[in-house]
């Protein structure tokens, strides 16, 4: 198993999707020799996150250019096959979300009582300084949709006195206020959390508030209609898998529920560390009057149950190949549109490269080395080559072998390995051999590149468009588990009783 390098799911290794959340996994390049290999994904965290806005850029870390602007949809399949399910986008799995918002309210703001504390949201977007001039209100519009209010801020004391009001249900579950303050507040500072300071190439200013400011994501809509639209329908999800996993005895795993046990003695102990005089006071800092430490736990209680089951479900899915053809069959002109049909093949390889002498991974293909020096590295390779001939010839054997001589660093902790790898990917000579159409499992040798001299162990080939096609019927399969528990749930929303705090961005 591996981890899914944007949400941290547990992932087979032959997948290229992850199935809970629907993002290609990026592939690692090599330092010096293969070109654009693929190599294995670092882990990360697992958890359901929301629509829009999701962490794939930590705040405060610059993009090199104008961000892409958030999709209300994405594209589930590496090959370019679109998800049948907008729903289960909207929610993959991604505990990264949880930690941001947690530090996001643990970490230090100012050690003076009095200090008025900036959230996270307003230390990464510090850089947007030029002031606008303040919008007019829009008009209410629709009581059926999000437009139902053109501004839901009320007075601190409204918010206060609304806590407990119910603004939605779904069967005998509701939604209150306060719940609803801590769920919007987090989608406003997750987008920040992703965009820091790049918000501004939205529209969006800190400053200015946010139910005066046009949504340049979705038409009609103000910043604060969107980002209340975002929470709701995170509500939704979140709520209708975890009724899922209480109607199926699902029980949260040991560590989500040792996590909820210790969440309000750590948010007493970092409160008081951060100056605040007690823990309600950093929620309303942070969340607005009117939401509360209980408001608070009740959202991870429902986050955590739901997250877990979900992540169950999802891994249990094991379509036979009976299943992943037909898919494959239904959905053949799109993949072919990217290239893969069933003849696309990839393979898997193991490989040490060794450096002409005198050589490093820095200036071996920008410097010129003798013949002598070329001379040395092929009598080097050989006699690893040798040595592991003369041992047991696994290919455990020639792994440690390539940790301890390959001079590639991008696969020299990994004893040599790159898998899925594609006809092309690789530097010419090295891409022949693997490609060769004699070529079988165990398969040995040397060939030279300009890179250097790869000691060669061929693991084995196999079609991608099964291993493609699996992956992405997964998603879609986890797309209609999500879709199906939402449809039932049935959620009912009052928009004309939500009422939200403030919290002060700038």
């Amino acid at each position: 198993m591996k981890k899914c390098s944007f949400c941290g799911a547990d992932m087979d290794e032959e997948l290229t999707v992850c199935p809970a959340c629907g993002k290609e996994q990026a592939a690692q390049q090599p330092e010096a020799a293969p070109e654009a290999a693929p190599a294995e994904e670092a882990p990360v965290e697992e958890a359901p996150a929301p629509e829009a806005p999701v962490e794939e850029a930590p705040a405060g870390e610059a993009p090199a250019e104008k961000p892409a602007e958030p999709e209300r949809e994405a594209t589930s399949m590496k090959k370019g096959v679109t998800s049948a399910s907008a729903v289960a986008l909207a929610v993959a799995v991604i505990l990264l979300l949880a930690v941001i918002l947690s530090v996001l309210i643990l970490n230090g703001r100012g050690k003076d009582k009095d200090e008025v504390l900036p959230t996270e949201s307003s230390a990464a977007s510090e850089e947007v300084t030029e002031e606008t001039t303040e919008a007019t209100i829009p008009a209410d519009g629709d009581p059926d949709n999000v437009t139902c209010k053109g501004t839901y801020t009320v007075s601190d004391e409204e918010a206060e006195a609304a806590n407990g009001d119910i603004v939605a249900t779904a069967g005998d579950r509701v939604l209150t206020n306060g719940q609803l303050q801590i769920l919007y507040w987090r989608s406003v500072q997750s987008f920040y959390a992703q965009y820091g300071s790049y918000a501004q190439y939205f529209g969006l200013d800190h400053t200015q508030s946010m139910d005066t400011q046009v949504c340049t994501v979705t038409e009609g809509l103000t910043w604060q209609q969107y980002f209340l639209e975002d929470a709701l329908n995170n509500w939704k999800v979140f709520d209708a898998v975890a009724q899922q996993a209480r109607e199926n005895g699902f029980q949260m795993t040991a560590d989500s529920q040792k996590q909820l046990d210790e969440l309000e003695d750590g948010l007493a102990q970092t409160a008081a560390d951060n100056g605040f005089e007690d823990t309600a006071a950093m929620i309303v800092r942070n969340f607005g009057t009117g939401a509360t430490v209980e408001d608070y736990k009740s959202f991870w209680e429902m986050y955590f149950l739901g997250s877990d089951y979900y992540n169950e479900v999802a891994a249990s899915y094991a379509p036979t190949a009976e299943e992943v053809a037909e898919f494959f069959n239904t959905h053949e002109a799109e993949y072919a549109e990217k290239g893969l049909d069933k003849t696309t093949s990839a393979v898997d390889v193991r490989h040490i490269l060794i450096l002409p002498e005198g050589a490093t991974v820095e200036n071996v293909t920008t410097e010129e080395f003798s013949d002598e020096a070329w001379a040395a590295g092929e009598q080097k390779a050989q006699e690893i080559l040798d040595a592991w001939l003369s041992g047991d010839k696994t290919e455990d054997s020639f792994a440690e072998l390539a940790n301890e001589n390959s001079a590639d660093t991008g696969s020299n902790t990994n004893g040599g390995l790159y898998t899925g790898v594609t006809e092309g990917q690789m530097a010419e000579a090295f891409n022949d051999w693997c490609f060769d159409a004699d070529r079988k499992t165990g398969d040995y040798g040397i060939v030279k590149t300009q890179f250097g001299y790869h000691i060669m162990y061929f693991r084995g080939s196999q079609l991608l468009w099964e291993s493609q096609a699996k992956s992405d019927l997964i998603s879609q399969m986890s797309g209609d588990f999500l879709n199906d528990a939402v449809a039932a749930a049935d959620a009912k929303i009052d928009y004309s009783a939500i009422k939200l705090g403030f919290v002060d961005m700038a």
